[in-house]
């Protein structure tokens, strides 16, 4: 999926050679175009000058339904059933709201607000997990809009953005201050387990947290990257508690392959940004780019949320597609892990690929 803010569409490419381009009308405005976890849908926001809205629209292209929506939606992350999606906005100046829409019954729901938002829906659909204004998490039931505070985290020297679910839907990833109340103290990096309540610490440090889980469940990457611009980054392994260090001190944003042997290394380099993919103990270096306006505001700033919605990966783990602007236009290329150099695909501020392969 391409989107291309100077001509304002959202483009599916492949998997055959057909093109399918559901909108480009003049007076709208679309962003955030996101895929639904089973690759059958699309959805994206829309701004007219009679309102908001978000569209949903087929894998192939053809006829799409607009919701109106209370506020202009800067972010979205499907359920993963597909059936439904949550929604961010700015509601009033210095909040964002959370609003649900649900396809089945073709309602969008406001649920509540907060100076900042993040959130992850558990793998069943059935909660959410939210960081609400930087200082506490809250399991919310996004059906009735009930809400408890799970925990005050409030790190010491840190921040973070979305907590995390474990794939199984036992645990939740945060960062919370390991002695609170010492303004000198570290921060850390915990497993938290609903069922029996017991915390595992994974990593202690100060900085900016970035954390995901592999797909497989099995192991925790992290980055900290500290005032200096210097991140220290880590994989956990879940079974056995053993760190495996990744040296990639420019390191600004990373996200695990599908088949969770890989991870994407983007850092700050001179004047671009380094392309890396690291994978047992080696990094493989490509061609630097300077990222498309659009990539560095609207996502890498909060890389950590998109992450958990958005793939620079093809699900086969084979290639990853990034925007990059050459000085003239932004373009998108496709970087096949084997090639030295990428491809270029076309016109396009950002790109993401489908999570379901949709070859015959």
């Amino acid at each position: 999926m391409v989107n291309d803010l100077p001509t304002r569409s959202v483009t599916i490419l492949g998997p055959r050679p057909e093109q399918f381009e559901p909108f480009a009308s003049a007076g709208e405005e679309f962003h955030q175009p996101t895929w639904s976890p089973d690759g059958s849908l699309l959805a994206w926001s829309r701004a007219t000058t009679d309102g908001f809205s978000v569209v949903v629209s087929s894998n192939t292209g053809g006829s799409a339904t607009p919701y109106d929506t209370p506020f202009g939606v800067f972010y979205m992350q499907w359920r993963p059933d597909s059936r439904a999606i949550a929604l961010l906005g700015a509601p009033e100046p210095g909040k964002v709201g959370l609003a649900i829409l649900d396809l089945d019954s073709r309602t969008v729901t406001t649920l509540n607000s907060s100076s900042s938002y993040y959130f992850h829906w558990s793998p069943d659909g059935d909660e959410l997990i939210t960081h609400l204004g930087g200082a506490r998490l809250e399991q919310l039931d996004p059906t009735t809009g009930d809400s408890y505070v799970l925990e005050t985290v409030e790190p010491v020297n840190s921040v973070f953005q979305a907590a995390a679910w474990t794939p199984d839907g036992q645990s939740i990833l945060y960062v919370r201050s390991a002695r609170p109340g010492i303004a000198s103290a570290q921060d850390e990096l915990v497993a938290h387990d609903l069922g029996t309540g017991e915390i595992d610490v994974l990593v202690e440090g100060n900085g900016f947290f970035n954390f995901a889980i592999s797909p497989d469940g099995r192991r925790v990457a992290y980055s900290i990257r500290n005032l200096e611009g210097v991140t220290s980054m880590g994989i956990v392994d879940l079974a056995n508690g053993r760190t495996e260090s990744i040296d990639a001190p420019s390191t600004l944003a990373w996200q695990w392959s599908p088949d969770s042997r890989k991870i994407l290394l983007l850092g700050v380099g001179q004047g671009a940004m380094t392309v890396g993919v690291y994978e047992s103990g080696d990094i493989t270096r490509y061609q630097d780019m300077i990222p498309t306006a659009t990539f560095v505001q609207n996502y890498l700033y909060f890389w950590s949320q998109y992450d958990l919605s958005h793939s620079l990966w093809a699900p086969d783990s084979s290639a990853f597609v990034f925007p990059a602007f050459d000085g003239n236009a932004d373009l998108v290329f496709l970087q096949f892990l084997e090639d030295e150099l990428p491809i270029l695909i076309g016109p396009g501020s950002m790109a993401v690929f489908s999570p379901a392969s949709n070859s015959p």
